[in-house]
């Protein structure tokens, strides 16, 4: 059937799922009591001809669920991060960013469900959405749900159809030809086909006038966008907002993946010096990737609680200055006032006690101000067990940049739990090590 779909899809200038979904509606292409099957498709018995007519002549199809305004393979690599558990941000801003209530973008492609098959056919099933091809143009309504198996409406009754699909399971067991009862039986798989076209005939042409209600009182769409979208990063969050594309990049889950990547790769280089000689170039590298981790594992932090004050303070955090210590004040004591927080701010106390350690770093390699460690001046080393152990080593050690992941993780955590948000960051739950 490809063939066919691809070539009226480009004649009609229509999506393929809607060419797709107009066939399996409205045209025959079954064969009943087949193949030790009570159905199977037979996409040969469609012609191009019949096909264009019937697209030509009908409105409304119920045919899985429509996405717009993002690219496939985003909507795809979003779609396994989630099922994967990776860390990825939410796609969209709102659900019809994505899933259209009304008119649909001009990019969009049918979600996935399960493939056609004997045991797969969609008359037999219905969708929390239906859509319509309405002068030249395509909408898509949310009509349903699904509950403990069952389809449930408000504005159609869909309860004969949960009723004919228990009429079903008295067609099994499959009726071969060889059986002496052959012909009766498919006569009854016959006979509840037709039941189930006239049934859903009857359903279709309700949807088609619950669409001219809701296009007549519906103001105006501004979901909707004439390109084709973007490819978004795991990182990125889109919206359309009247009718323009907007995007928005969220930095502290990239700033967390490379400190925990430079972690791990100061870890692996350390390992390697306890059998290995201790070498410039090595301890270079060492250096090089503690540092990193340090600064990747601060800028996580600040952009995480920058983020959330903007967000949830917008009048307020825009006036909040000074050290990560003085922020972090300022931010329990507005979620306090303002989201009846009952933790107060102990800066002693982890995880903000570690926390404000790799700031203080991060700050001595970064500023040279008065609060730094040193202001660009020598500092006296230190002598332990009889070995000259300098500042740098101090100031990036080992103990620090290995807690790094866990001090991040808990004081993420904590911010979010004062700040009444009930799931932590996706993001955090990456397994680098």
């Amino acid at each position: 059937m490809t063939d066919i779909l691809d070539t009226i899809s480009k004649k009609l200038n229509l999506p393929s799922w809607w060419v797709e979904a107009v066939a399996l509606e409205y045209i025959e292409c079954r064969e009943f009591a087949n193949n030790n099957r009570i159905w199977t498709f037979n996409f040969d018995k469609i012609s191009e001809n019949e096909l264009e007519k019937k697209i030509l002549s009908k409105k409304v199809v119920i045919f899985k669920k429509v996405v717009h305004n993002v690219y496939e393979s985003v909507y795809e690599n979003r779609y396994i991060d989630y099922l994967t558990g990776h860390g990825s941000i939410q796609l969209c801003e709102n659900e019809n960013d994505l899933i259209p209530e009304g008119e649909i973008s001009k990019y969009n492609f049918a979600s996935y469900s399960a493939e056609l098959s004997s045991a797969n056919d969609p008359k037999l099933n219905f969708s929390t959405h239906f859509q319509v091809l309405d002068n030249g143009h395509l909408y898509q309504w949310r009509i349903a749900k699904k509950l403990n198996e069952k389809w449930y409406s408000s504005e159609v009754d869909l309860e004969p159809l949960n009723e004919i699909k228990k009429e079903l399971y008295s067609l099994y067991p499959v009726k071969n030809p060889e059986d002496p009862d052959y012909l009766e039986y498919k006569g009854k798989v016959v006979k509840f086909y037709q039941n189930l076209d006239q049934l859903r005939k009857e359903i279709l042409l309700k949807l088609e006038n619950i669409h001219y209600e809701k296009l007549k009182n519906a103001k105006s769409f501004t979901k909707t966008t004439l390109y084709e979208p973007p490819i978004l990063s795991r990182f990125e969050r889109f919206t359309v907002v009247d009718n323009k594309y907007c995007t928005k990049f969220y930095a502290e889950p990239v700033f967390y993946q490379v400190c925990l990547q430079h972690c791990m790769q100061a870890m692996n280089l350390e390992d390697d010096i306890n059998s290995n000689p201790l070498t410039v170039g090595k301890l270079d590298d060492i250096y090089q990737k503690r540092a990193i981790a340090i600064i990747m594992g601060a800028a996580c932090f600040e952009a995480f609680l920058n983020r959330l004050g903007f967000e949830k303070f917008p009048k307020y955090w825009p006036n909040q200055q000074g050290e990560m210590k003085q922020k972090c004040s300022s931010y329990y004591s507005l979620c306090k006032k303002y989201l009846n927080s009952n933790k107060e701010f102990n800066a002693g106390n982890d995880p903000f006690k570690s926390l404000f350690e790799i700031f203080k770093v991060r700050n001595s390699l970064m500023h040279y101000n008065s609060s730094s460690f040193y202001k660009g001046e020598y500092q006296v080393a230190k002598i332990e067990n009889g070995r000259v152990i300098t500042h740098t080593e101090l100031d990036l050690s080992k103990r620090l940049v290995r807690n790094i992941p866990n001090i991040l993780a808990d004081s993420i955590k904590e911010i979010c739990t004062i700040s009444s948000i009930p799931n932590f960051p996706p993001w955090l739950d990456l397994d680098f090590f």
